[in-house]
């Protein structure tokens, strides 16, 4: 048997974590790039349905009826969140049953799963929401608490309760693994929720009165989809 020296053994060892630690953080990084995309398409498709209502002149429906944003900004949003979500993971599962050893999709380097998938989309949205709560917090907003009780939640279950979480997929107990990540985002939910009830409620009956200055319909798409955004970050990468 030939001899392999130790300090090959400990450089080809070094070699390789770094290796996996370049794909890692390039994984993060696609995963970060297609979060922003969704957002922009999002924001885009609200934008949209608010043009096509200002063309056909059915705009500010939502003055005497505030519910129908939901249906007119906030599922857009979703939708069009959801779509991006499902079609790169329809498109990751169909080329991995065309190569043999799966789709080394987002750096992955051996194993390549949802559940992988999953933990880099959640650290790209923690990324931007930490990102988020430094801007308010330099800004002096108050709200900057918002963002920091989801990173706090989330992060405890992805970052700090990480090798028992993804554990639980690994093993094919994906209910399990759901039930944290929707259960971390249940408190964050219900404050954003309220938030977003109270913006509407303050903000709607202001762009009514003044429905002739600028374009009420695209503010309110706008902010609907922001909103939308916060309401949803963390959730829709769970329904892929």
């Amino acid at each position: 048997m030939d001899y392999i020296p130790d300090g090959s053994i400990q450089h080809a060892g070094r070699e390789m974590h770094r290796r996996e630690l370049v794909l890692q953080v390039w994984g993060r990084g696609q995963a970060l790039l297609v979060t922003v995309c969704s957002w922009g398409l999002g924001l885009l498709a609200c934008v949209v349905v608010a043009l096509v209502l200002t063309v056909v002149g059915s705009t500010m429906s939502w003055y005497n009826r505030p519910y129908l944003v939901l249906g007119l900004y906030y599922s857009t949003m979703i939708a069009a969140l959801m779509a991006v979500h499902w079609g790169l993971t329809l498109l990751r599962r169909r080329h991995a049953g065309e190569v043999a050893g799966g789709l080394k999709v987002l750096g992955e380097s051996e194993e390549c799963n949802d559940w992988n998938i999953l933990e880099r989309y959640w650290d790209a949205t923690q990324l931007l929401w930490l990102v988020l709560v430094l801007w308010l917090s330099s800004k002096n907003v108050l709200s900057y608490y918002l963002p920091t009780l989801w990173a706090v939640c989330t992060g405890t279950a992805v970052c700090v309760l990480s090798r028992w979480t993804l554990g639980l997929g690994r093993k094919g107990n994906k209910l399990g693994l759901l039930a944290v990540f929707l259960g971390a985002s249940l408190l964050p939910l219900l404050f954003t929720v309220y938030l977003c009830f109270n913006i509407h409620m303050a903000i709607i009956p202001i762009l009514g009165r003044n429905g002739t200055l600028g374009s009420p319909e695209v503010v309110v798409a706008i902010m609907s989809g922001v909103l939308a955004i916060a309401c949803t970050s963390f959730v829709c990468p769970c329904t892929c």
